[in-house]
Order: structure tokens, then sequence, then C-alpha cells
């Protein structure tokens, strides 16, 4: 079915012929000399449920593959052609030849101004390679494609204008081919709902510009876009691969340091085991009787390197080093403290008692530090010490024996104690200390025996005298510490500082004997 022919060169519009002049025609002499449009062969007017359109001659033999077109289809031209005539200033033809034949539009609307819009209606399937082709030929002949299209079309790369009209090849023909302008469908140009004569309208508006162009110049820009986009991926992936060649030789620089202060930290971890040494190695084996466990090892001040006695309460042959932490609050109480300077008395030879500091953390954890320069050892330093460099200082049976060091000995302690020193800041003080002409009168005190306000440990003594003192302290405070294992009516419990009290049952540590005069069997002390 085709909607033009010819007659003797004179192009023939059936949608164009009146009725009359239309049922007339055959009966012209020249009838015989109508051709069509697109093979030149003889053709014949044709009316079919009430529209008119040219056909093959009965019998003729066409080599051409003409373009099948449905009733909706020459329908959907009609109502085209006829709505775009209604518009000031344009004028439409159907199966509109393009130069040398190249592409036929189905219905060409041409303004007076010149601009030129190609209707083409596509109720079949095409694929995006046939738009993009079809849509450029037009293009290059300086012709706006437009797309009538069932339903709504969508590509990948492309964008074409669009008319959605909801009819298609097996739509019901309506009553008359004006009535599909009046469709209701979603409008992608109008981007809601409208009717296809008002997108038509839109369309043929002279203000109506298409934005993105023609299909080549869609395609160029993408491939613009996809160089530029490669181009910035390379030069990210150059900045990139920059930057982790960076980032590798700082990683390698840091690497290298860690590697150095890990190198320091174990050089300096071997310097500090290989200079410590058991306790029993100064005291021959022999610690206090009647004493909490506790064990111990003389380690080297990694700042001053002066000798200094460290202790646990947690038996190191038995411990886990790796869940070892800072020490506990057990480390630090009063009786261990007691019992680690009666050891040290008991040795008298010139190691440093270690001093416990508080850390920030939970659980109130403590740390060695030296007594003469306050350097920290670490707890690392401490865990690497082996087993065999730690031994039991108090808690074993036995007597207690004063050792007495060798010649030997002597040199060394010797040696060391005259040895060079680090250089330390001087403490100023505000007052000078007054020297103690005669001792005081020996009174008990709350924590101390011995001079009041004076501690009775001998390692703090300045001067000779002083010295005197405080061992004469330390004698009566043994000698009331005695009286009180020697009374029958204590009985010493095994942890070997606490004692029962037989009458009332109550329980005291050793010179603290009034702490249960509550129970009226012994007076409160004054």
């Amino acid at each position: 079915m085709q909607l033009v022919a010819y007659l003797k060169g004179e192009r023939l519009d059936a949608t164009e012929i009146p009725h009359d002049p239309w049922r007339a025609l055959p009966d012209q002499s020249d009838y015989e000399d109508l051709v069509l449009l697109e093979c030149g062969k003889r053709a014949r007017r044709v009316t079919r449920l009430g529209r008119q359109f040219f056909a093959h001659w009965p019998r003729i033999n066409c080599q051409t593959t003409h373009k099948s077109e449905s009733s909706q289809h020459l329908a959907m031209k009609i109502a085209l052609k006829d709505r775009i005539n209604a518009c000031p200033g344009w004028r439409a033809e159907v199966e509109y030849v393009g130069p040398g034949r190249q592409w036929i539009a189905d219905v060409m609307a041409m303004h007076d101004n010149g601009r030129r819009l190609a209707f083409e209606v596509q109720l079949s399937a095409q694929t995006e390679e046939e738009y993009f082709n079809r849509s450029q030929r037009y293009a290059d002949a300086g012709v706006g494609p437009v797309w009538v299209v069932p339903q709504q079309v969508y590509w990948r790369e492309l964008e074409l204008p669009v008319i959605v009209t909801g009819f298609g090849k097996s739509s019901d023909l309506p009553q008359a081919p004006s009535d599909l302008m009046g469709r209701q469908e979603y409008q992608p140009l109008h981007r809601k709902a409208t009717s296809v004569g008002a997108c038509v309208d839109y369309v043929l508006h002279p203000s109506f510009t298409w934005e993105p162009g023609s299909p080549h110049h869609q395609r160029q820009r993408r491939l613009a876009e996809a160089e530029a986009a490669r181009q910035r991926a390379a030069a990210t992936a150059a900045i990139g691969l920059v930057r982790s060649k960076e980032a590798a030789r700082k990683a390698a620089a840091q690497w290298k340091v860690k590697q150095q202060q890990e190198l320091v930290a174990a050089e300096e971890a071997a310097k500090f085991v290989r200079l410590a040494m058991p306790a029993h190695a100064i005291t021959s084996g022999l610690p206090i009787v009647n004493g909490v466990r506790t064990w111990g090892s003389v380690v080297s001040c990694p700042n001053s390197q002066h000798s200094v006695l460290i202790w646990r309460l947690t038996n190191p042959t038995r411990s886990n080093p790796k869940k070892q932490g800072w020490l506990s609050e057990r480390e630090n109480l009063r009786d261990v403290h007691r019992l680690i300077d009666d050891w040290l008395e008991l040795v008298t030879v010139p190691v440093l008692k270690g001093r416990l500091v508080p850390l920030k953390g939970s659980g109130n954890p403590l740390a060695f530090t030296c007594s003469e320069c306050n350097q920290l050892i670490q707890e690392r330093l401490i865990r690497a010490i082996p087993p065999t460099k730690w031994s039991l200082i108090t808690g074993a049976e036995g007597p207690a024996v004063r050792y007495v060091p060798s010649e030997r000995a002597l040199q060394g302690w010797e040696s060391l104690r005259t040895r060079p020193q680090p250089k330390q800041p001087e403490r100023r003080e505000n007052k000078p200390k007054q020297q103690m002409t005669e001792s005081p009168p020996v009174v008990q005190h709350s924590e101390v025996v011995g001079p009041e306000g004076t501690p009775f440990w001998t390692t703090e003594a300045r001067s000779a005298e002083e010295l005197a003192e405080r061992q004469a302290a330390k004698a009566a405070r043994a000698a009331q510490l005695q009286v009180v294992r020697d009374n029958p009516r204590y009985r010493l419990q095994l942890n070997g500082f606490r004692f029962n009290c037989l009458d009332c049952n109550g329980v005291f540590e050793d010179g603290y004997e009034g702490i249960h005069a509550h129970s009226r069997c012994v007076a409160r002390r004054h």
C-alpha cells in the first residue's frame, strides 16, 4: 500500500484527492500511465475501509522490495499530515523523496522559513544502529528527524526526539485519523503525560531545538568524553603509581627505622639480661626466714648502671611472659617492703632498692625505677630476664644468716662504687638540713619505731651518727617484735607476719598488737 503515485510526472497524493475525482480516476485516458513511486511499475487506485491508497496493477511482476505499510501506519501518516498542515506556516507531504532517492520520509513538514522536519512512523522494532544511520541521513540533508513510535524507546548511546502514540500494528483503527492526535501518553520530550497532537505542536514550535545534536555529533562527543576519561584514568594511574612508589619508599624507610629500633631494643635487652644476676649470687643463697615468698633479681640501671634490686611475688619459673604485665599493688605492700629492707640489711652489699612508681592505666599498675636517677626500668626488659636469673630471697625456712662477702667480692663492689657515674642535676634545697646533735628519746610510732618522724631503715642514713641512730631504732623494733613472737597467747600464721590471739581469736600483724584491743584482752596503746 502506497499513498503516492505518479501520472505522467505529476505527483498524486492519495490523501489529498477528493472522493469524486478519486472515483473518476480510472476513467481518465492516461490512467494506464499511473506508476508507483519506488519501482515505476503500473499502479491502480484502491479504496478499502474508507481509505485511499495505491497498489500494483494485478499480475505485475515487480522485483523491487516495497516498504510494507499497514493500515495503522497509513492512518498515522494521514493524522500527522493533517496536524502539520493545520499549524500556521507549515505544510506537509507524505512519502517525500530525498535527493538521489537516498531516503523517503513518511511525512515531511516544511516551514516557510526553510526549516524541515521528517516525521518517521516506526511501528516495528528497529536496532539502535538503524536508528542511527537513518537519522544521520536526514541530518546530512539538513532535515531534523522526529520518530513517531508506539511506546518509548530506550537506547544506550543515542538520543533522538521521540513522540509516543501508544498506537501500534495491532491497535484498532480510529473512526477518523485525527482521533490519533488526542491520545494521552507519557512524552519524553515533555517529561509528562500529554496528547500526541500537543507533542507534535511542541516540535513544530519555532523555539524547539534539539540540544544533543545529530547522531554523528553525539558519537564524536562520546568518543571525546571516553578519550578524556581514559586520559584522566591514565593520569590518575600515573599519580597513583608515583604515590604508591612514594608510599613504598616511606614504608621501606619506616621499616628500616623500625628494624633499627628493634635492633637497638634487642641489643639493649640483651645487655640488660647479660648484666642481670639472681639475688642468691650476692647472698650465697641465704634468704630471710618467715616471710612472704619473694623472688628477686639484681639488674643494671639502663641510665646510670647502678645495681638495682627488683622483686616479684609470682614465681618467674611458672609465669607466662606473654601474659605478664606491669606490677600490681601487691609488690608495694608495706610488709613486702619491710622484708626487702631486711634482706638488704642482711646482705650489706652496695645494691640499690628499686622504687615502685604508679603508671597511668586501669588497675593502678606499678613500675620499677632506679632510686638514684629515677630511670624507668621498662617491663619489656624485665620480661626478658630468664627464670635462671631470678632467685628466692624471702619465704624459705631456715635460720637468717648475715652474709660476709669475700675479698674478691669486696674488690668488685669497690670498683663498682668508684666507677664514674653520669652527672646528675643539682638539687636545690630551700633550707640546710640541721645536724642532729643528740638522739631523741625512742618512742613508739604508728608506722615506725625510732626517733619521732624518722624511718628506721639504714639505707637512707647520711652520716655515721645517723646510721647508729637508725640501727638502734631497728634493734628496738626487732626487740619489740620478738616479745610479740615469744608471747604464748599468740599463734603465728603460715604467712609469717600475722598472729592469732588465743584469748579473743583476733588477728593482727606483728608490730600492731593493739589493733584487737576492742576485745578487751590487751590494753589500747596511747
